[in-house]
């Protein structure tokens, strides 16, 4: 059984809001995780049920919503900035360590056997990640923000991170994946897709190095024949084309 309690903490001259999440009757002063989600989304959207994962295996879980997004305060509305969400991280470090659910010296999640930290840092920040793959045991992924494929060969000659995963907009579309796919099969890095999964499920199918499809099954309402999944595999279609068709009639009520 989980204890989830609203808390909040001053940022930048904004609000921001969120839980403390532990399990019930757990020993105050235990190690702790700190959560918010990537960019521009809200606790709600997913982060919140990681943190109950971990709040259920024993740590103390802080997860919040940027700064400008979700119940946090903060103007102008929906910005995305990575450096004031970097700014709100170290401010939620601070409240974090003065909570007395939560012992200061054991908030870090390494060695932990988590597959991987997904863009820990901002993306553009290659010297960062270069320092973060060599001192952390948990592989570094990172990718997802990279605007074509220049910034990725960066990366990977710099020995940047353990895995790739980039955003098939950002990346360039098909032809941009295809020559990421080629730097990330010369190096030998494991490559995962990041949103666009129908589409993007094609593309792994050509990709030598092709490691982990993210799911999300958010175009299903809109989609004639939502693609399947079955035993922790995606089905790609035997359809013409990307097999994709709008169920109109949903199209038609969404609009409205």
């Amino acid at each position: 059984m989980l204890t989830e309690c609203p808390v909040s903490f001053e940022s930048q001259s904004a609000t921001l809001r969120g839980y403390l999440i532990t399990r019930t009757g757990a020993n105050r002063g235990g190690p702790a995780v700190i959560m918010a989600h990537g960019t521009s989304a809200t606790i709600q959207m997913a982060a919140i049920e990681y943190a109950r994962v971990f709040a259920k295996a024993g740590l103390a879980v802080l997860v919040y919503d940027h700064r400008g997004f979700g119940r946090s305060e903060g103007e102008p509305r929906l910005e995305i900035n990575p450096w004031v969400q970097c700014r709100g991280y170290l401010d939620a470090l601070t409240f974090a360590a003065s909570l007395p659910e939560i012992d200061a010296n054991r908030i870090a999640l390494d060695d932990q056997g988590l597959y991987w930290f997904e863009e820990p840092i901002t993306y553009d920040n290659i010297p960062g990640y270069v320092q973060l793959a060599r001192q952390l045991s948990t592989p570094v992924q990172l990718g997802e923000n990279f605007y074509g494929p220049r910034l990725l060969y960066q990366a990977v000659l710099a020995g940047a991170g353990d895995f790739v995963m980039p955003d098939m907009m950002r990346i360039g579309g098909v032809s941009g994946w295809m020559r990421s796919a080629a730097i990330a099969s010369a190096a030998g890095i494991p490559m995962s897709t990041h949103l666009y999964p129908e589409i993007a499920a094609h593309l792994m199918r050509v990709t030598d190095t092709a490691h982990w499809l993210e799911w999300q099954d958010w175009a299903d309402p809109i989609l004639a024949e939502p693609f399947e999944i079955k035993d922790g595999q995606l089905l790609v279609p035997n359809r013409p084309g990307q097999g994709i068709a709008r169920n109109e009639k949903a199209v038609a009520e969404f609009s409205q």
